[in-house]
């Protein structure tokens, strides 16, 4: 059979297909249908419906109309849709994990969040004099405290806010960056492009590896608005490198009139040396140094929500603020209030108790063993104690590796690969990962709380394989 004649053979196969697929009043009219109606509504299961016949019209060469074989799929569809308990245990041991939302709240911050949103709150209402009152007042005072900075702003994330204080300070002028800090963020947005879709000129300097202060000087021209430093923040740049300090930085964009920006990304408020922690930058080193504008995200190792902090000056932060696109990035009353209240915990100096980002990054390598072994003493079979490492996550620290303790887990008659996915696929997903074809948990992501599941879930899993 020719060529054409196979595509005519496929075609005319196909359409007979068509006639063989359930119209979709036939699978509502089914009698499974009318369960997942009574239990999710007929607007969720008409629009499953439409999805299963969509899928079957692309997949068609039965040639037997087989409606009740449908009720299994259109199911399987219907519980995608279906709004779900979210919490997820992960057990991967990266502790930002971005494809599982960052990092948890502190128990503080979450009931801050309940409170704002049932009932009304002095979102921007001044209790003492009865009239509007400052939006971010509260938040500008703590952030003021902890860094050092004249003034702050705060948007829903960080990426948001380098880019709103590149299209204020700069507009269409030009701004300088070293070819080592044109970095990819998270979600494959690169820093050029971010600076393209504020409407900045980029104007890059030096080389990869190595950058001068005179790079810097030499290009300044009468287009240009501002420096940017970018912290490399997810990876590191070692051996023959050279970049300038961000002092020298400042010094000359006051030299030449014009602004520095640094984006600091993962937003340390804390020094780490003492936690045997890779040297991190923090946010008040950055202002200590002269720098004009910092923003920083709230969602890594601050350890708050989603938000993009800018602190600096006060008379370049006003104007900012001021900015349309300000006003539609601003923060809503839950991540403001949270926001609040991860910081009142640096004010009180209870970060590292209070704030789950920092009690993972803080947890004993014995505390951790102790709670693998209380484990492992309730599951018979197919678990042991492995040492191994956690990793800091979220494009922050990447050298850093912490000492951990980890569950193995290895069932006869299943392999690796679907005992993760039976770990997924639990009411509570257990996320684990994989080394030497053994599947593991590491304890110091997980709450203790969460402790008595991950028995009961192992031993159920070791019972169904046995």
């Amino acid at each position: 059979m020719n060529e054409k004649l196979k595509k005519k053979s496929a075609k005319m196969t196909k359409k007979d297909g068509y006639k063989n697929i359930p119209s979709v009043d036939e699978l509502m009219s089914m009698k499974q249908s009318g369960i997942l109606i009574e239990k999710f509504g007929r607007k969720l299961v008409l629009y499953a419906a439409r999805e299963l016949q969509s899928i079957m019209r692309s997949n068609a060469n039965t040639n037997t109309k087989d409606i009740s074989s449908s009720i299994n799929s259109l199911e399987e569809i219907v519980n995608k849709y279906v709004l779900k308990d979210k919490t997820i245990i992960n057990g991967t041991g990266v502790i930002i994990h971005t494809n599982l939302g960052r990092v948890p709240l502190s128990s503080e911050s979450i009931k801050s969040i309940n409170s704002v949103n049932s009932s009304y709150t002095d979102l921007e209402f001044n209790i003492n004099t009865g009239k509007r009152g400052e939006r971010h007042k509260l938040l500008n005072a703590y952030l003021n405290i902890l860094t050092g900075s004249e003034a702050s702003y705060a948007v829903n994330n960080n990426a948001s806010a380098i880019m709103l204080a590149i299209k204020d300070i700069v507009g269409k002028g030009e701004i300088l960056i070293s070819r080592g800090e044109l970095v990819e963020i998270g979600g494959g947005f690169r820093i050029p492009e971010v600076i393209q879709a504020s409407g900045a000129k980029l104007i890059e300097v030096g080389t990869t590896n190595k950058t001068y202060i005179r790079d810097y000087e030499n290009a300044i021209t009468k287009k240009t608005k501002a420096i940017l430093k970018v912290h490399s923040s997810n990876f590191s740049l070692k051996g023959f490198t050279s970049m300038p300090t961000k002092k020298e930085i400042s010094l000359l964009a006051k030299k030449h009139n014009i602004i520095s920006i640094e984006d600091l990304g993962s937003g340390l408020l804390i020094d780490t040396k003492k936690m045997n922690l890779p040297n991190e930058p923090t946010i008040q080193d950055s202002i200590k140094s002269g720098i004009d504008i910092v923003t920083f995200s709230g969602d890594k190792l601050l350890g708050g929500p989603q938000a993009g902090i800018i602190i600096g000056r006060e008379k370049l932060i006003h104007k900012i603020s001021k900015n349309p696109m300000a006003r539609a990035q601003r923060l809503d009353k839950s991540a403001l209030s949270a926001l609040t209240t991860t910081l009142k915990h640096y004010i009180e100096d209870e970060h590292l108790i209070k704030i789950p980002v920092w009690q993972m990054i803080n947890m004993r390598e014995k505390e951790i063993k102790k709670r693998v072994d209380a484990i492992i003493e309730e599951i018979p079979n197919n678990v042991r104690r492995v040492k191994g490492t956690s990793k800091i996550g979220g494009g922050t620290m990447p050298e850093a590796e912490l000492p951990t303790w980890l569950l193995s887990i290895k069932i006869p008659n299943i392999n690796t690969e679907e005992l993760l996915k039976n770990l997924r696929d639990l009411p509570k997903p257990i996320i684990g990962r994989i080394n030497d074809n053994n599947a593991l948990i590491d304890i110091r992501t997980i709450p203790v709380e969460f402790d008595k599941y991950i028995i009961q879930s192992l031993n159920k899993l070791n019972k169904k394989y046995k």
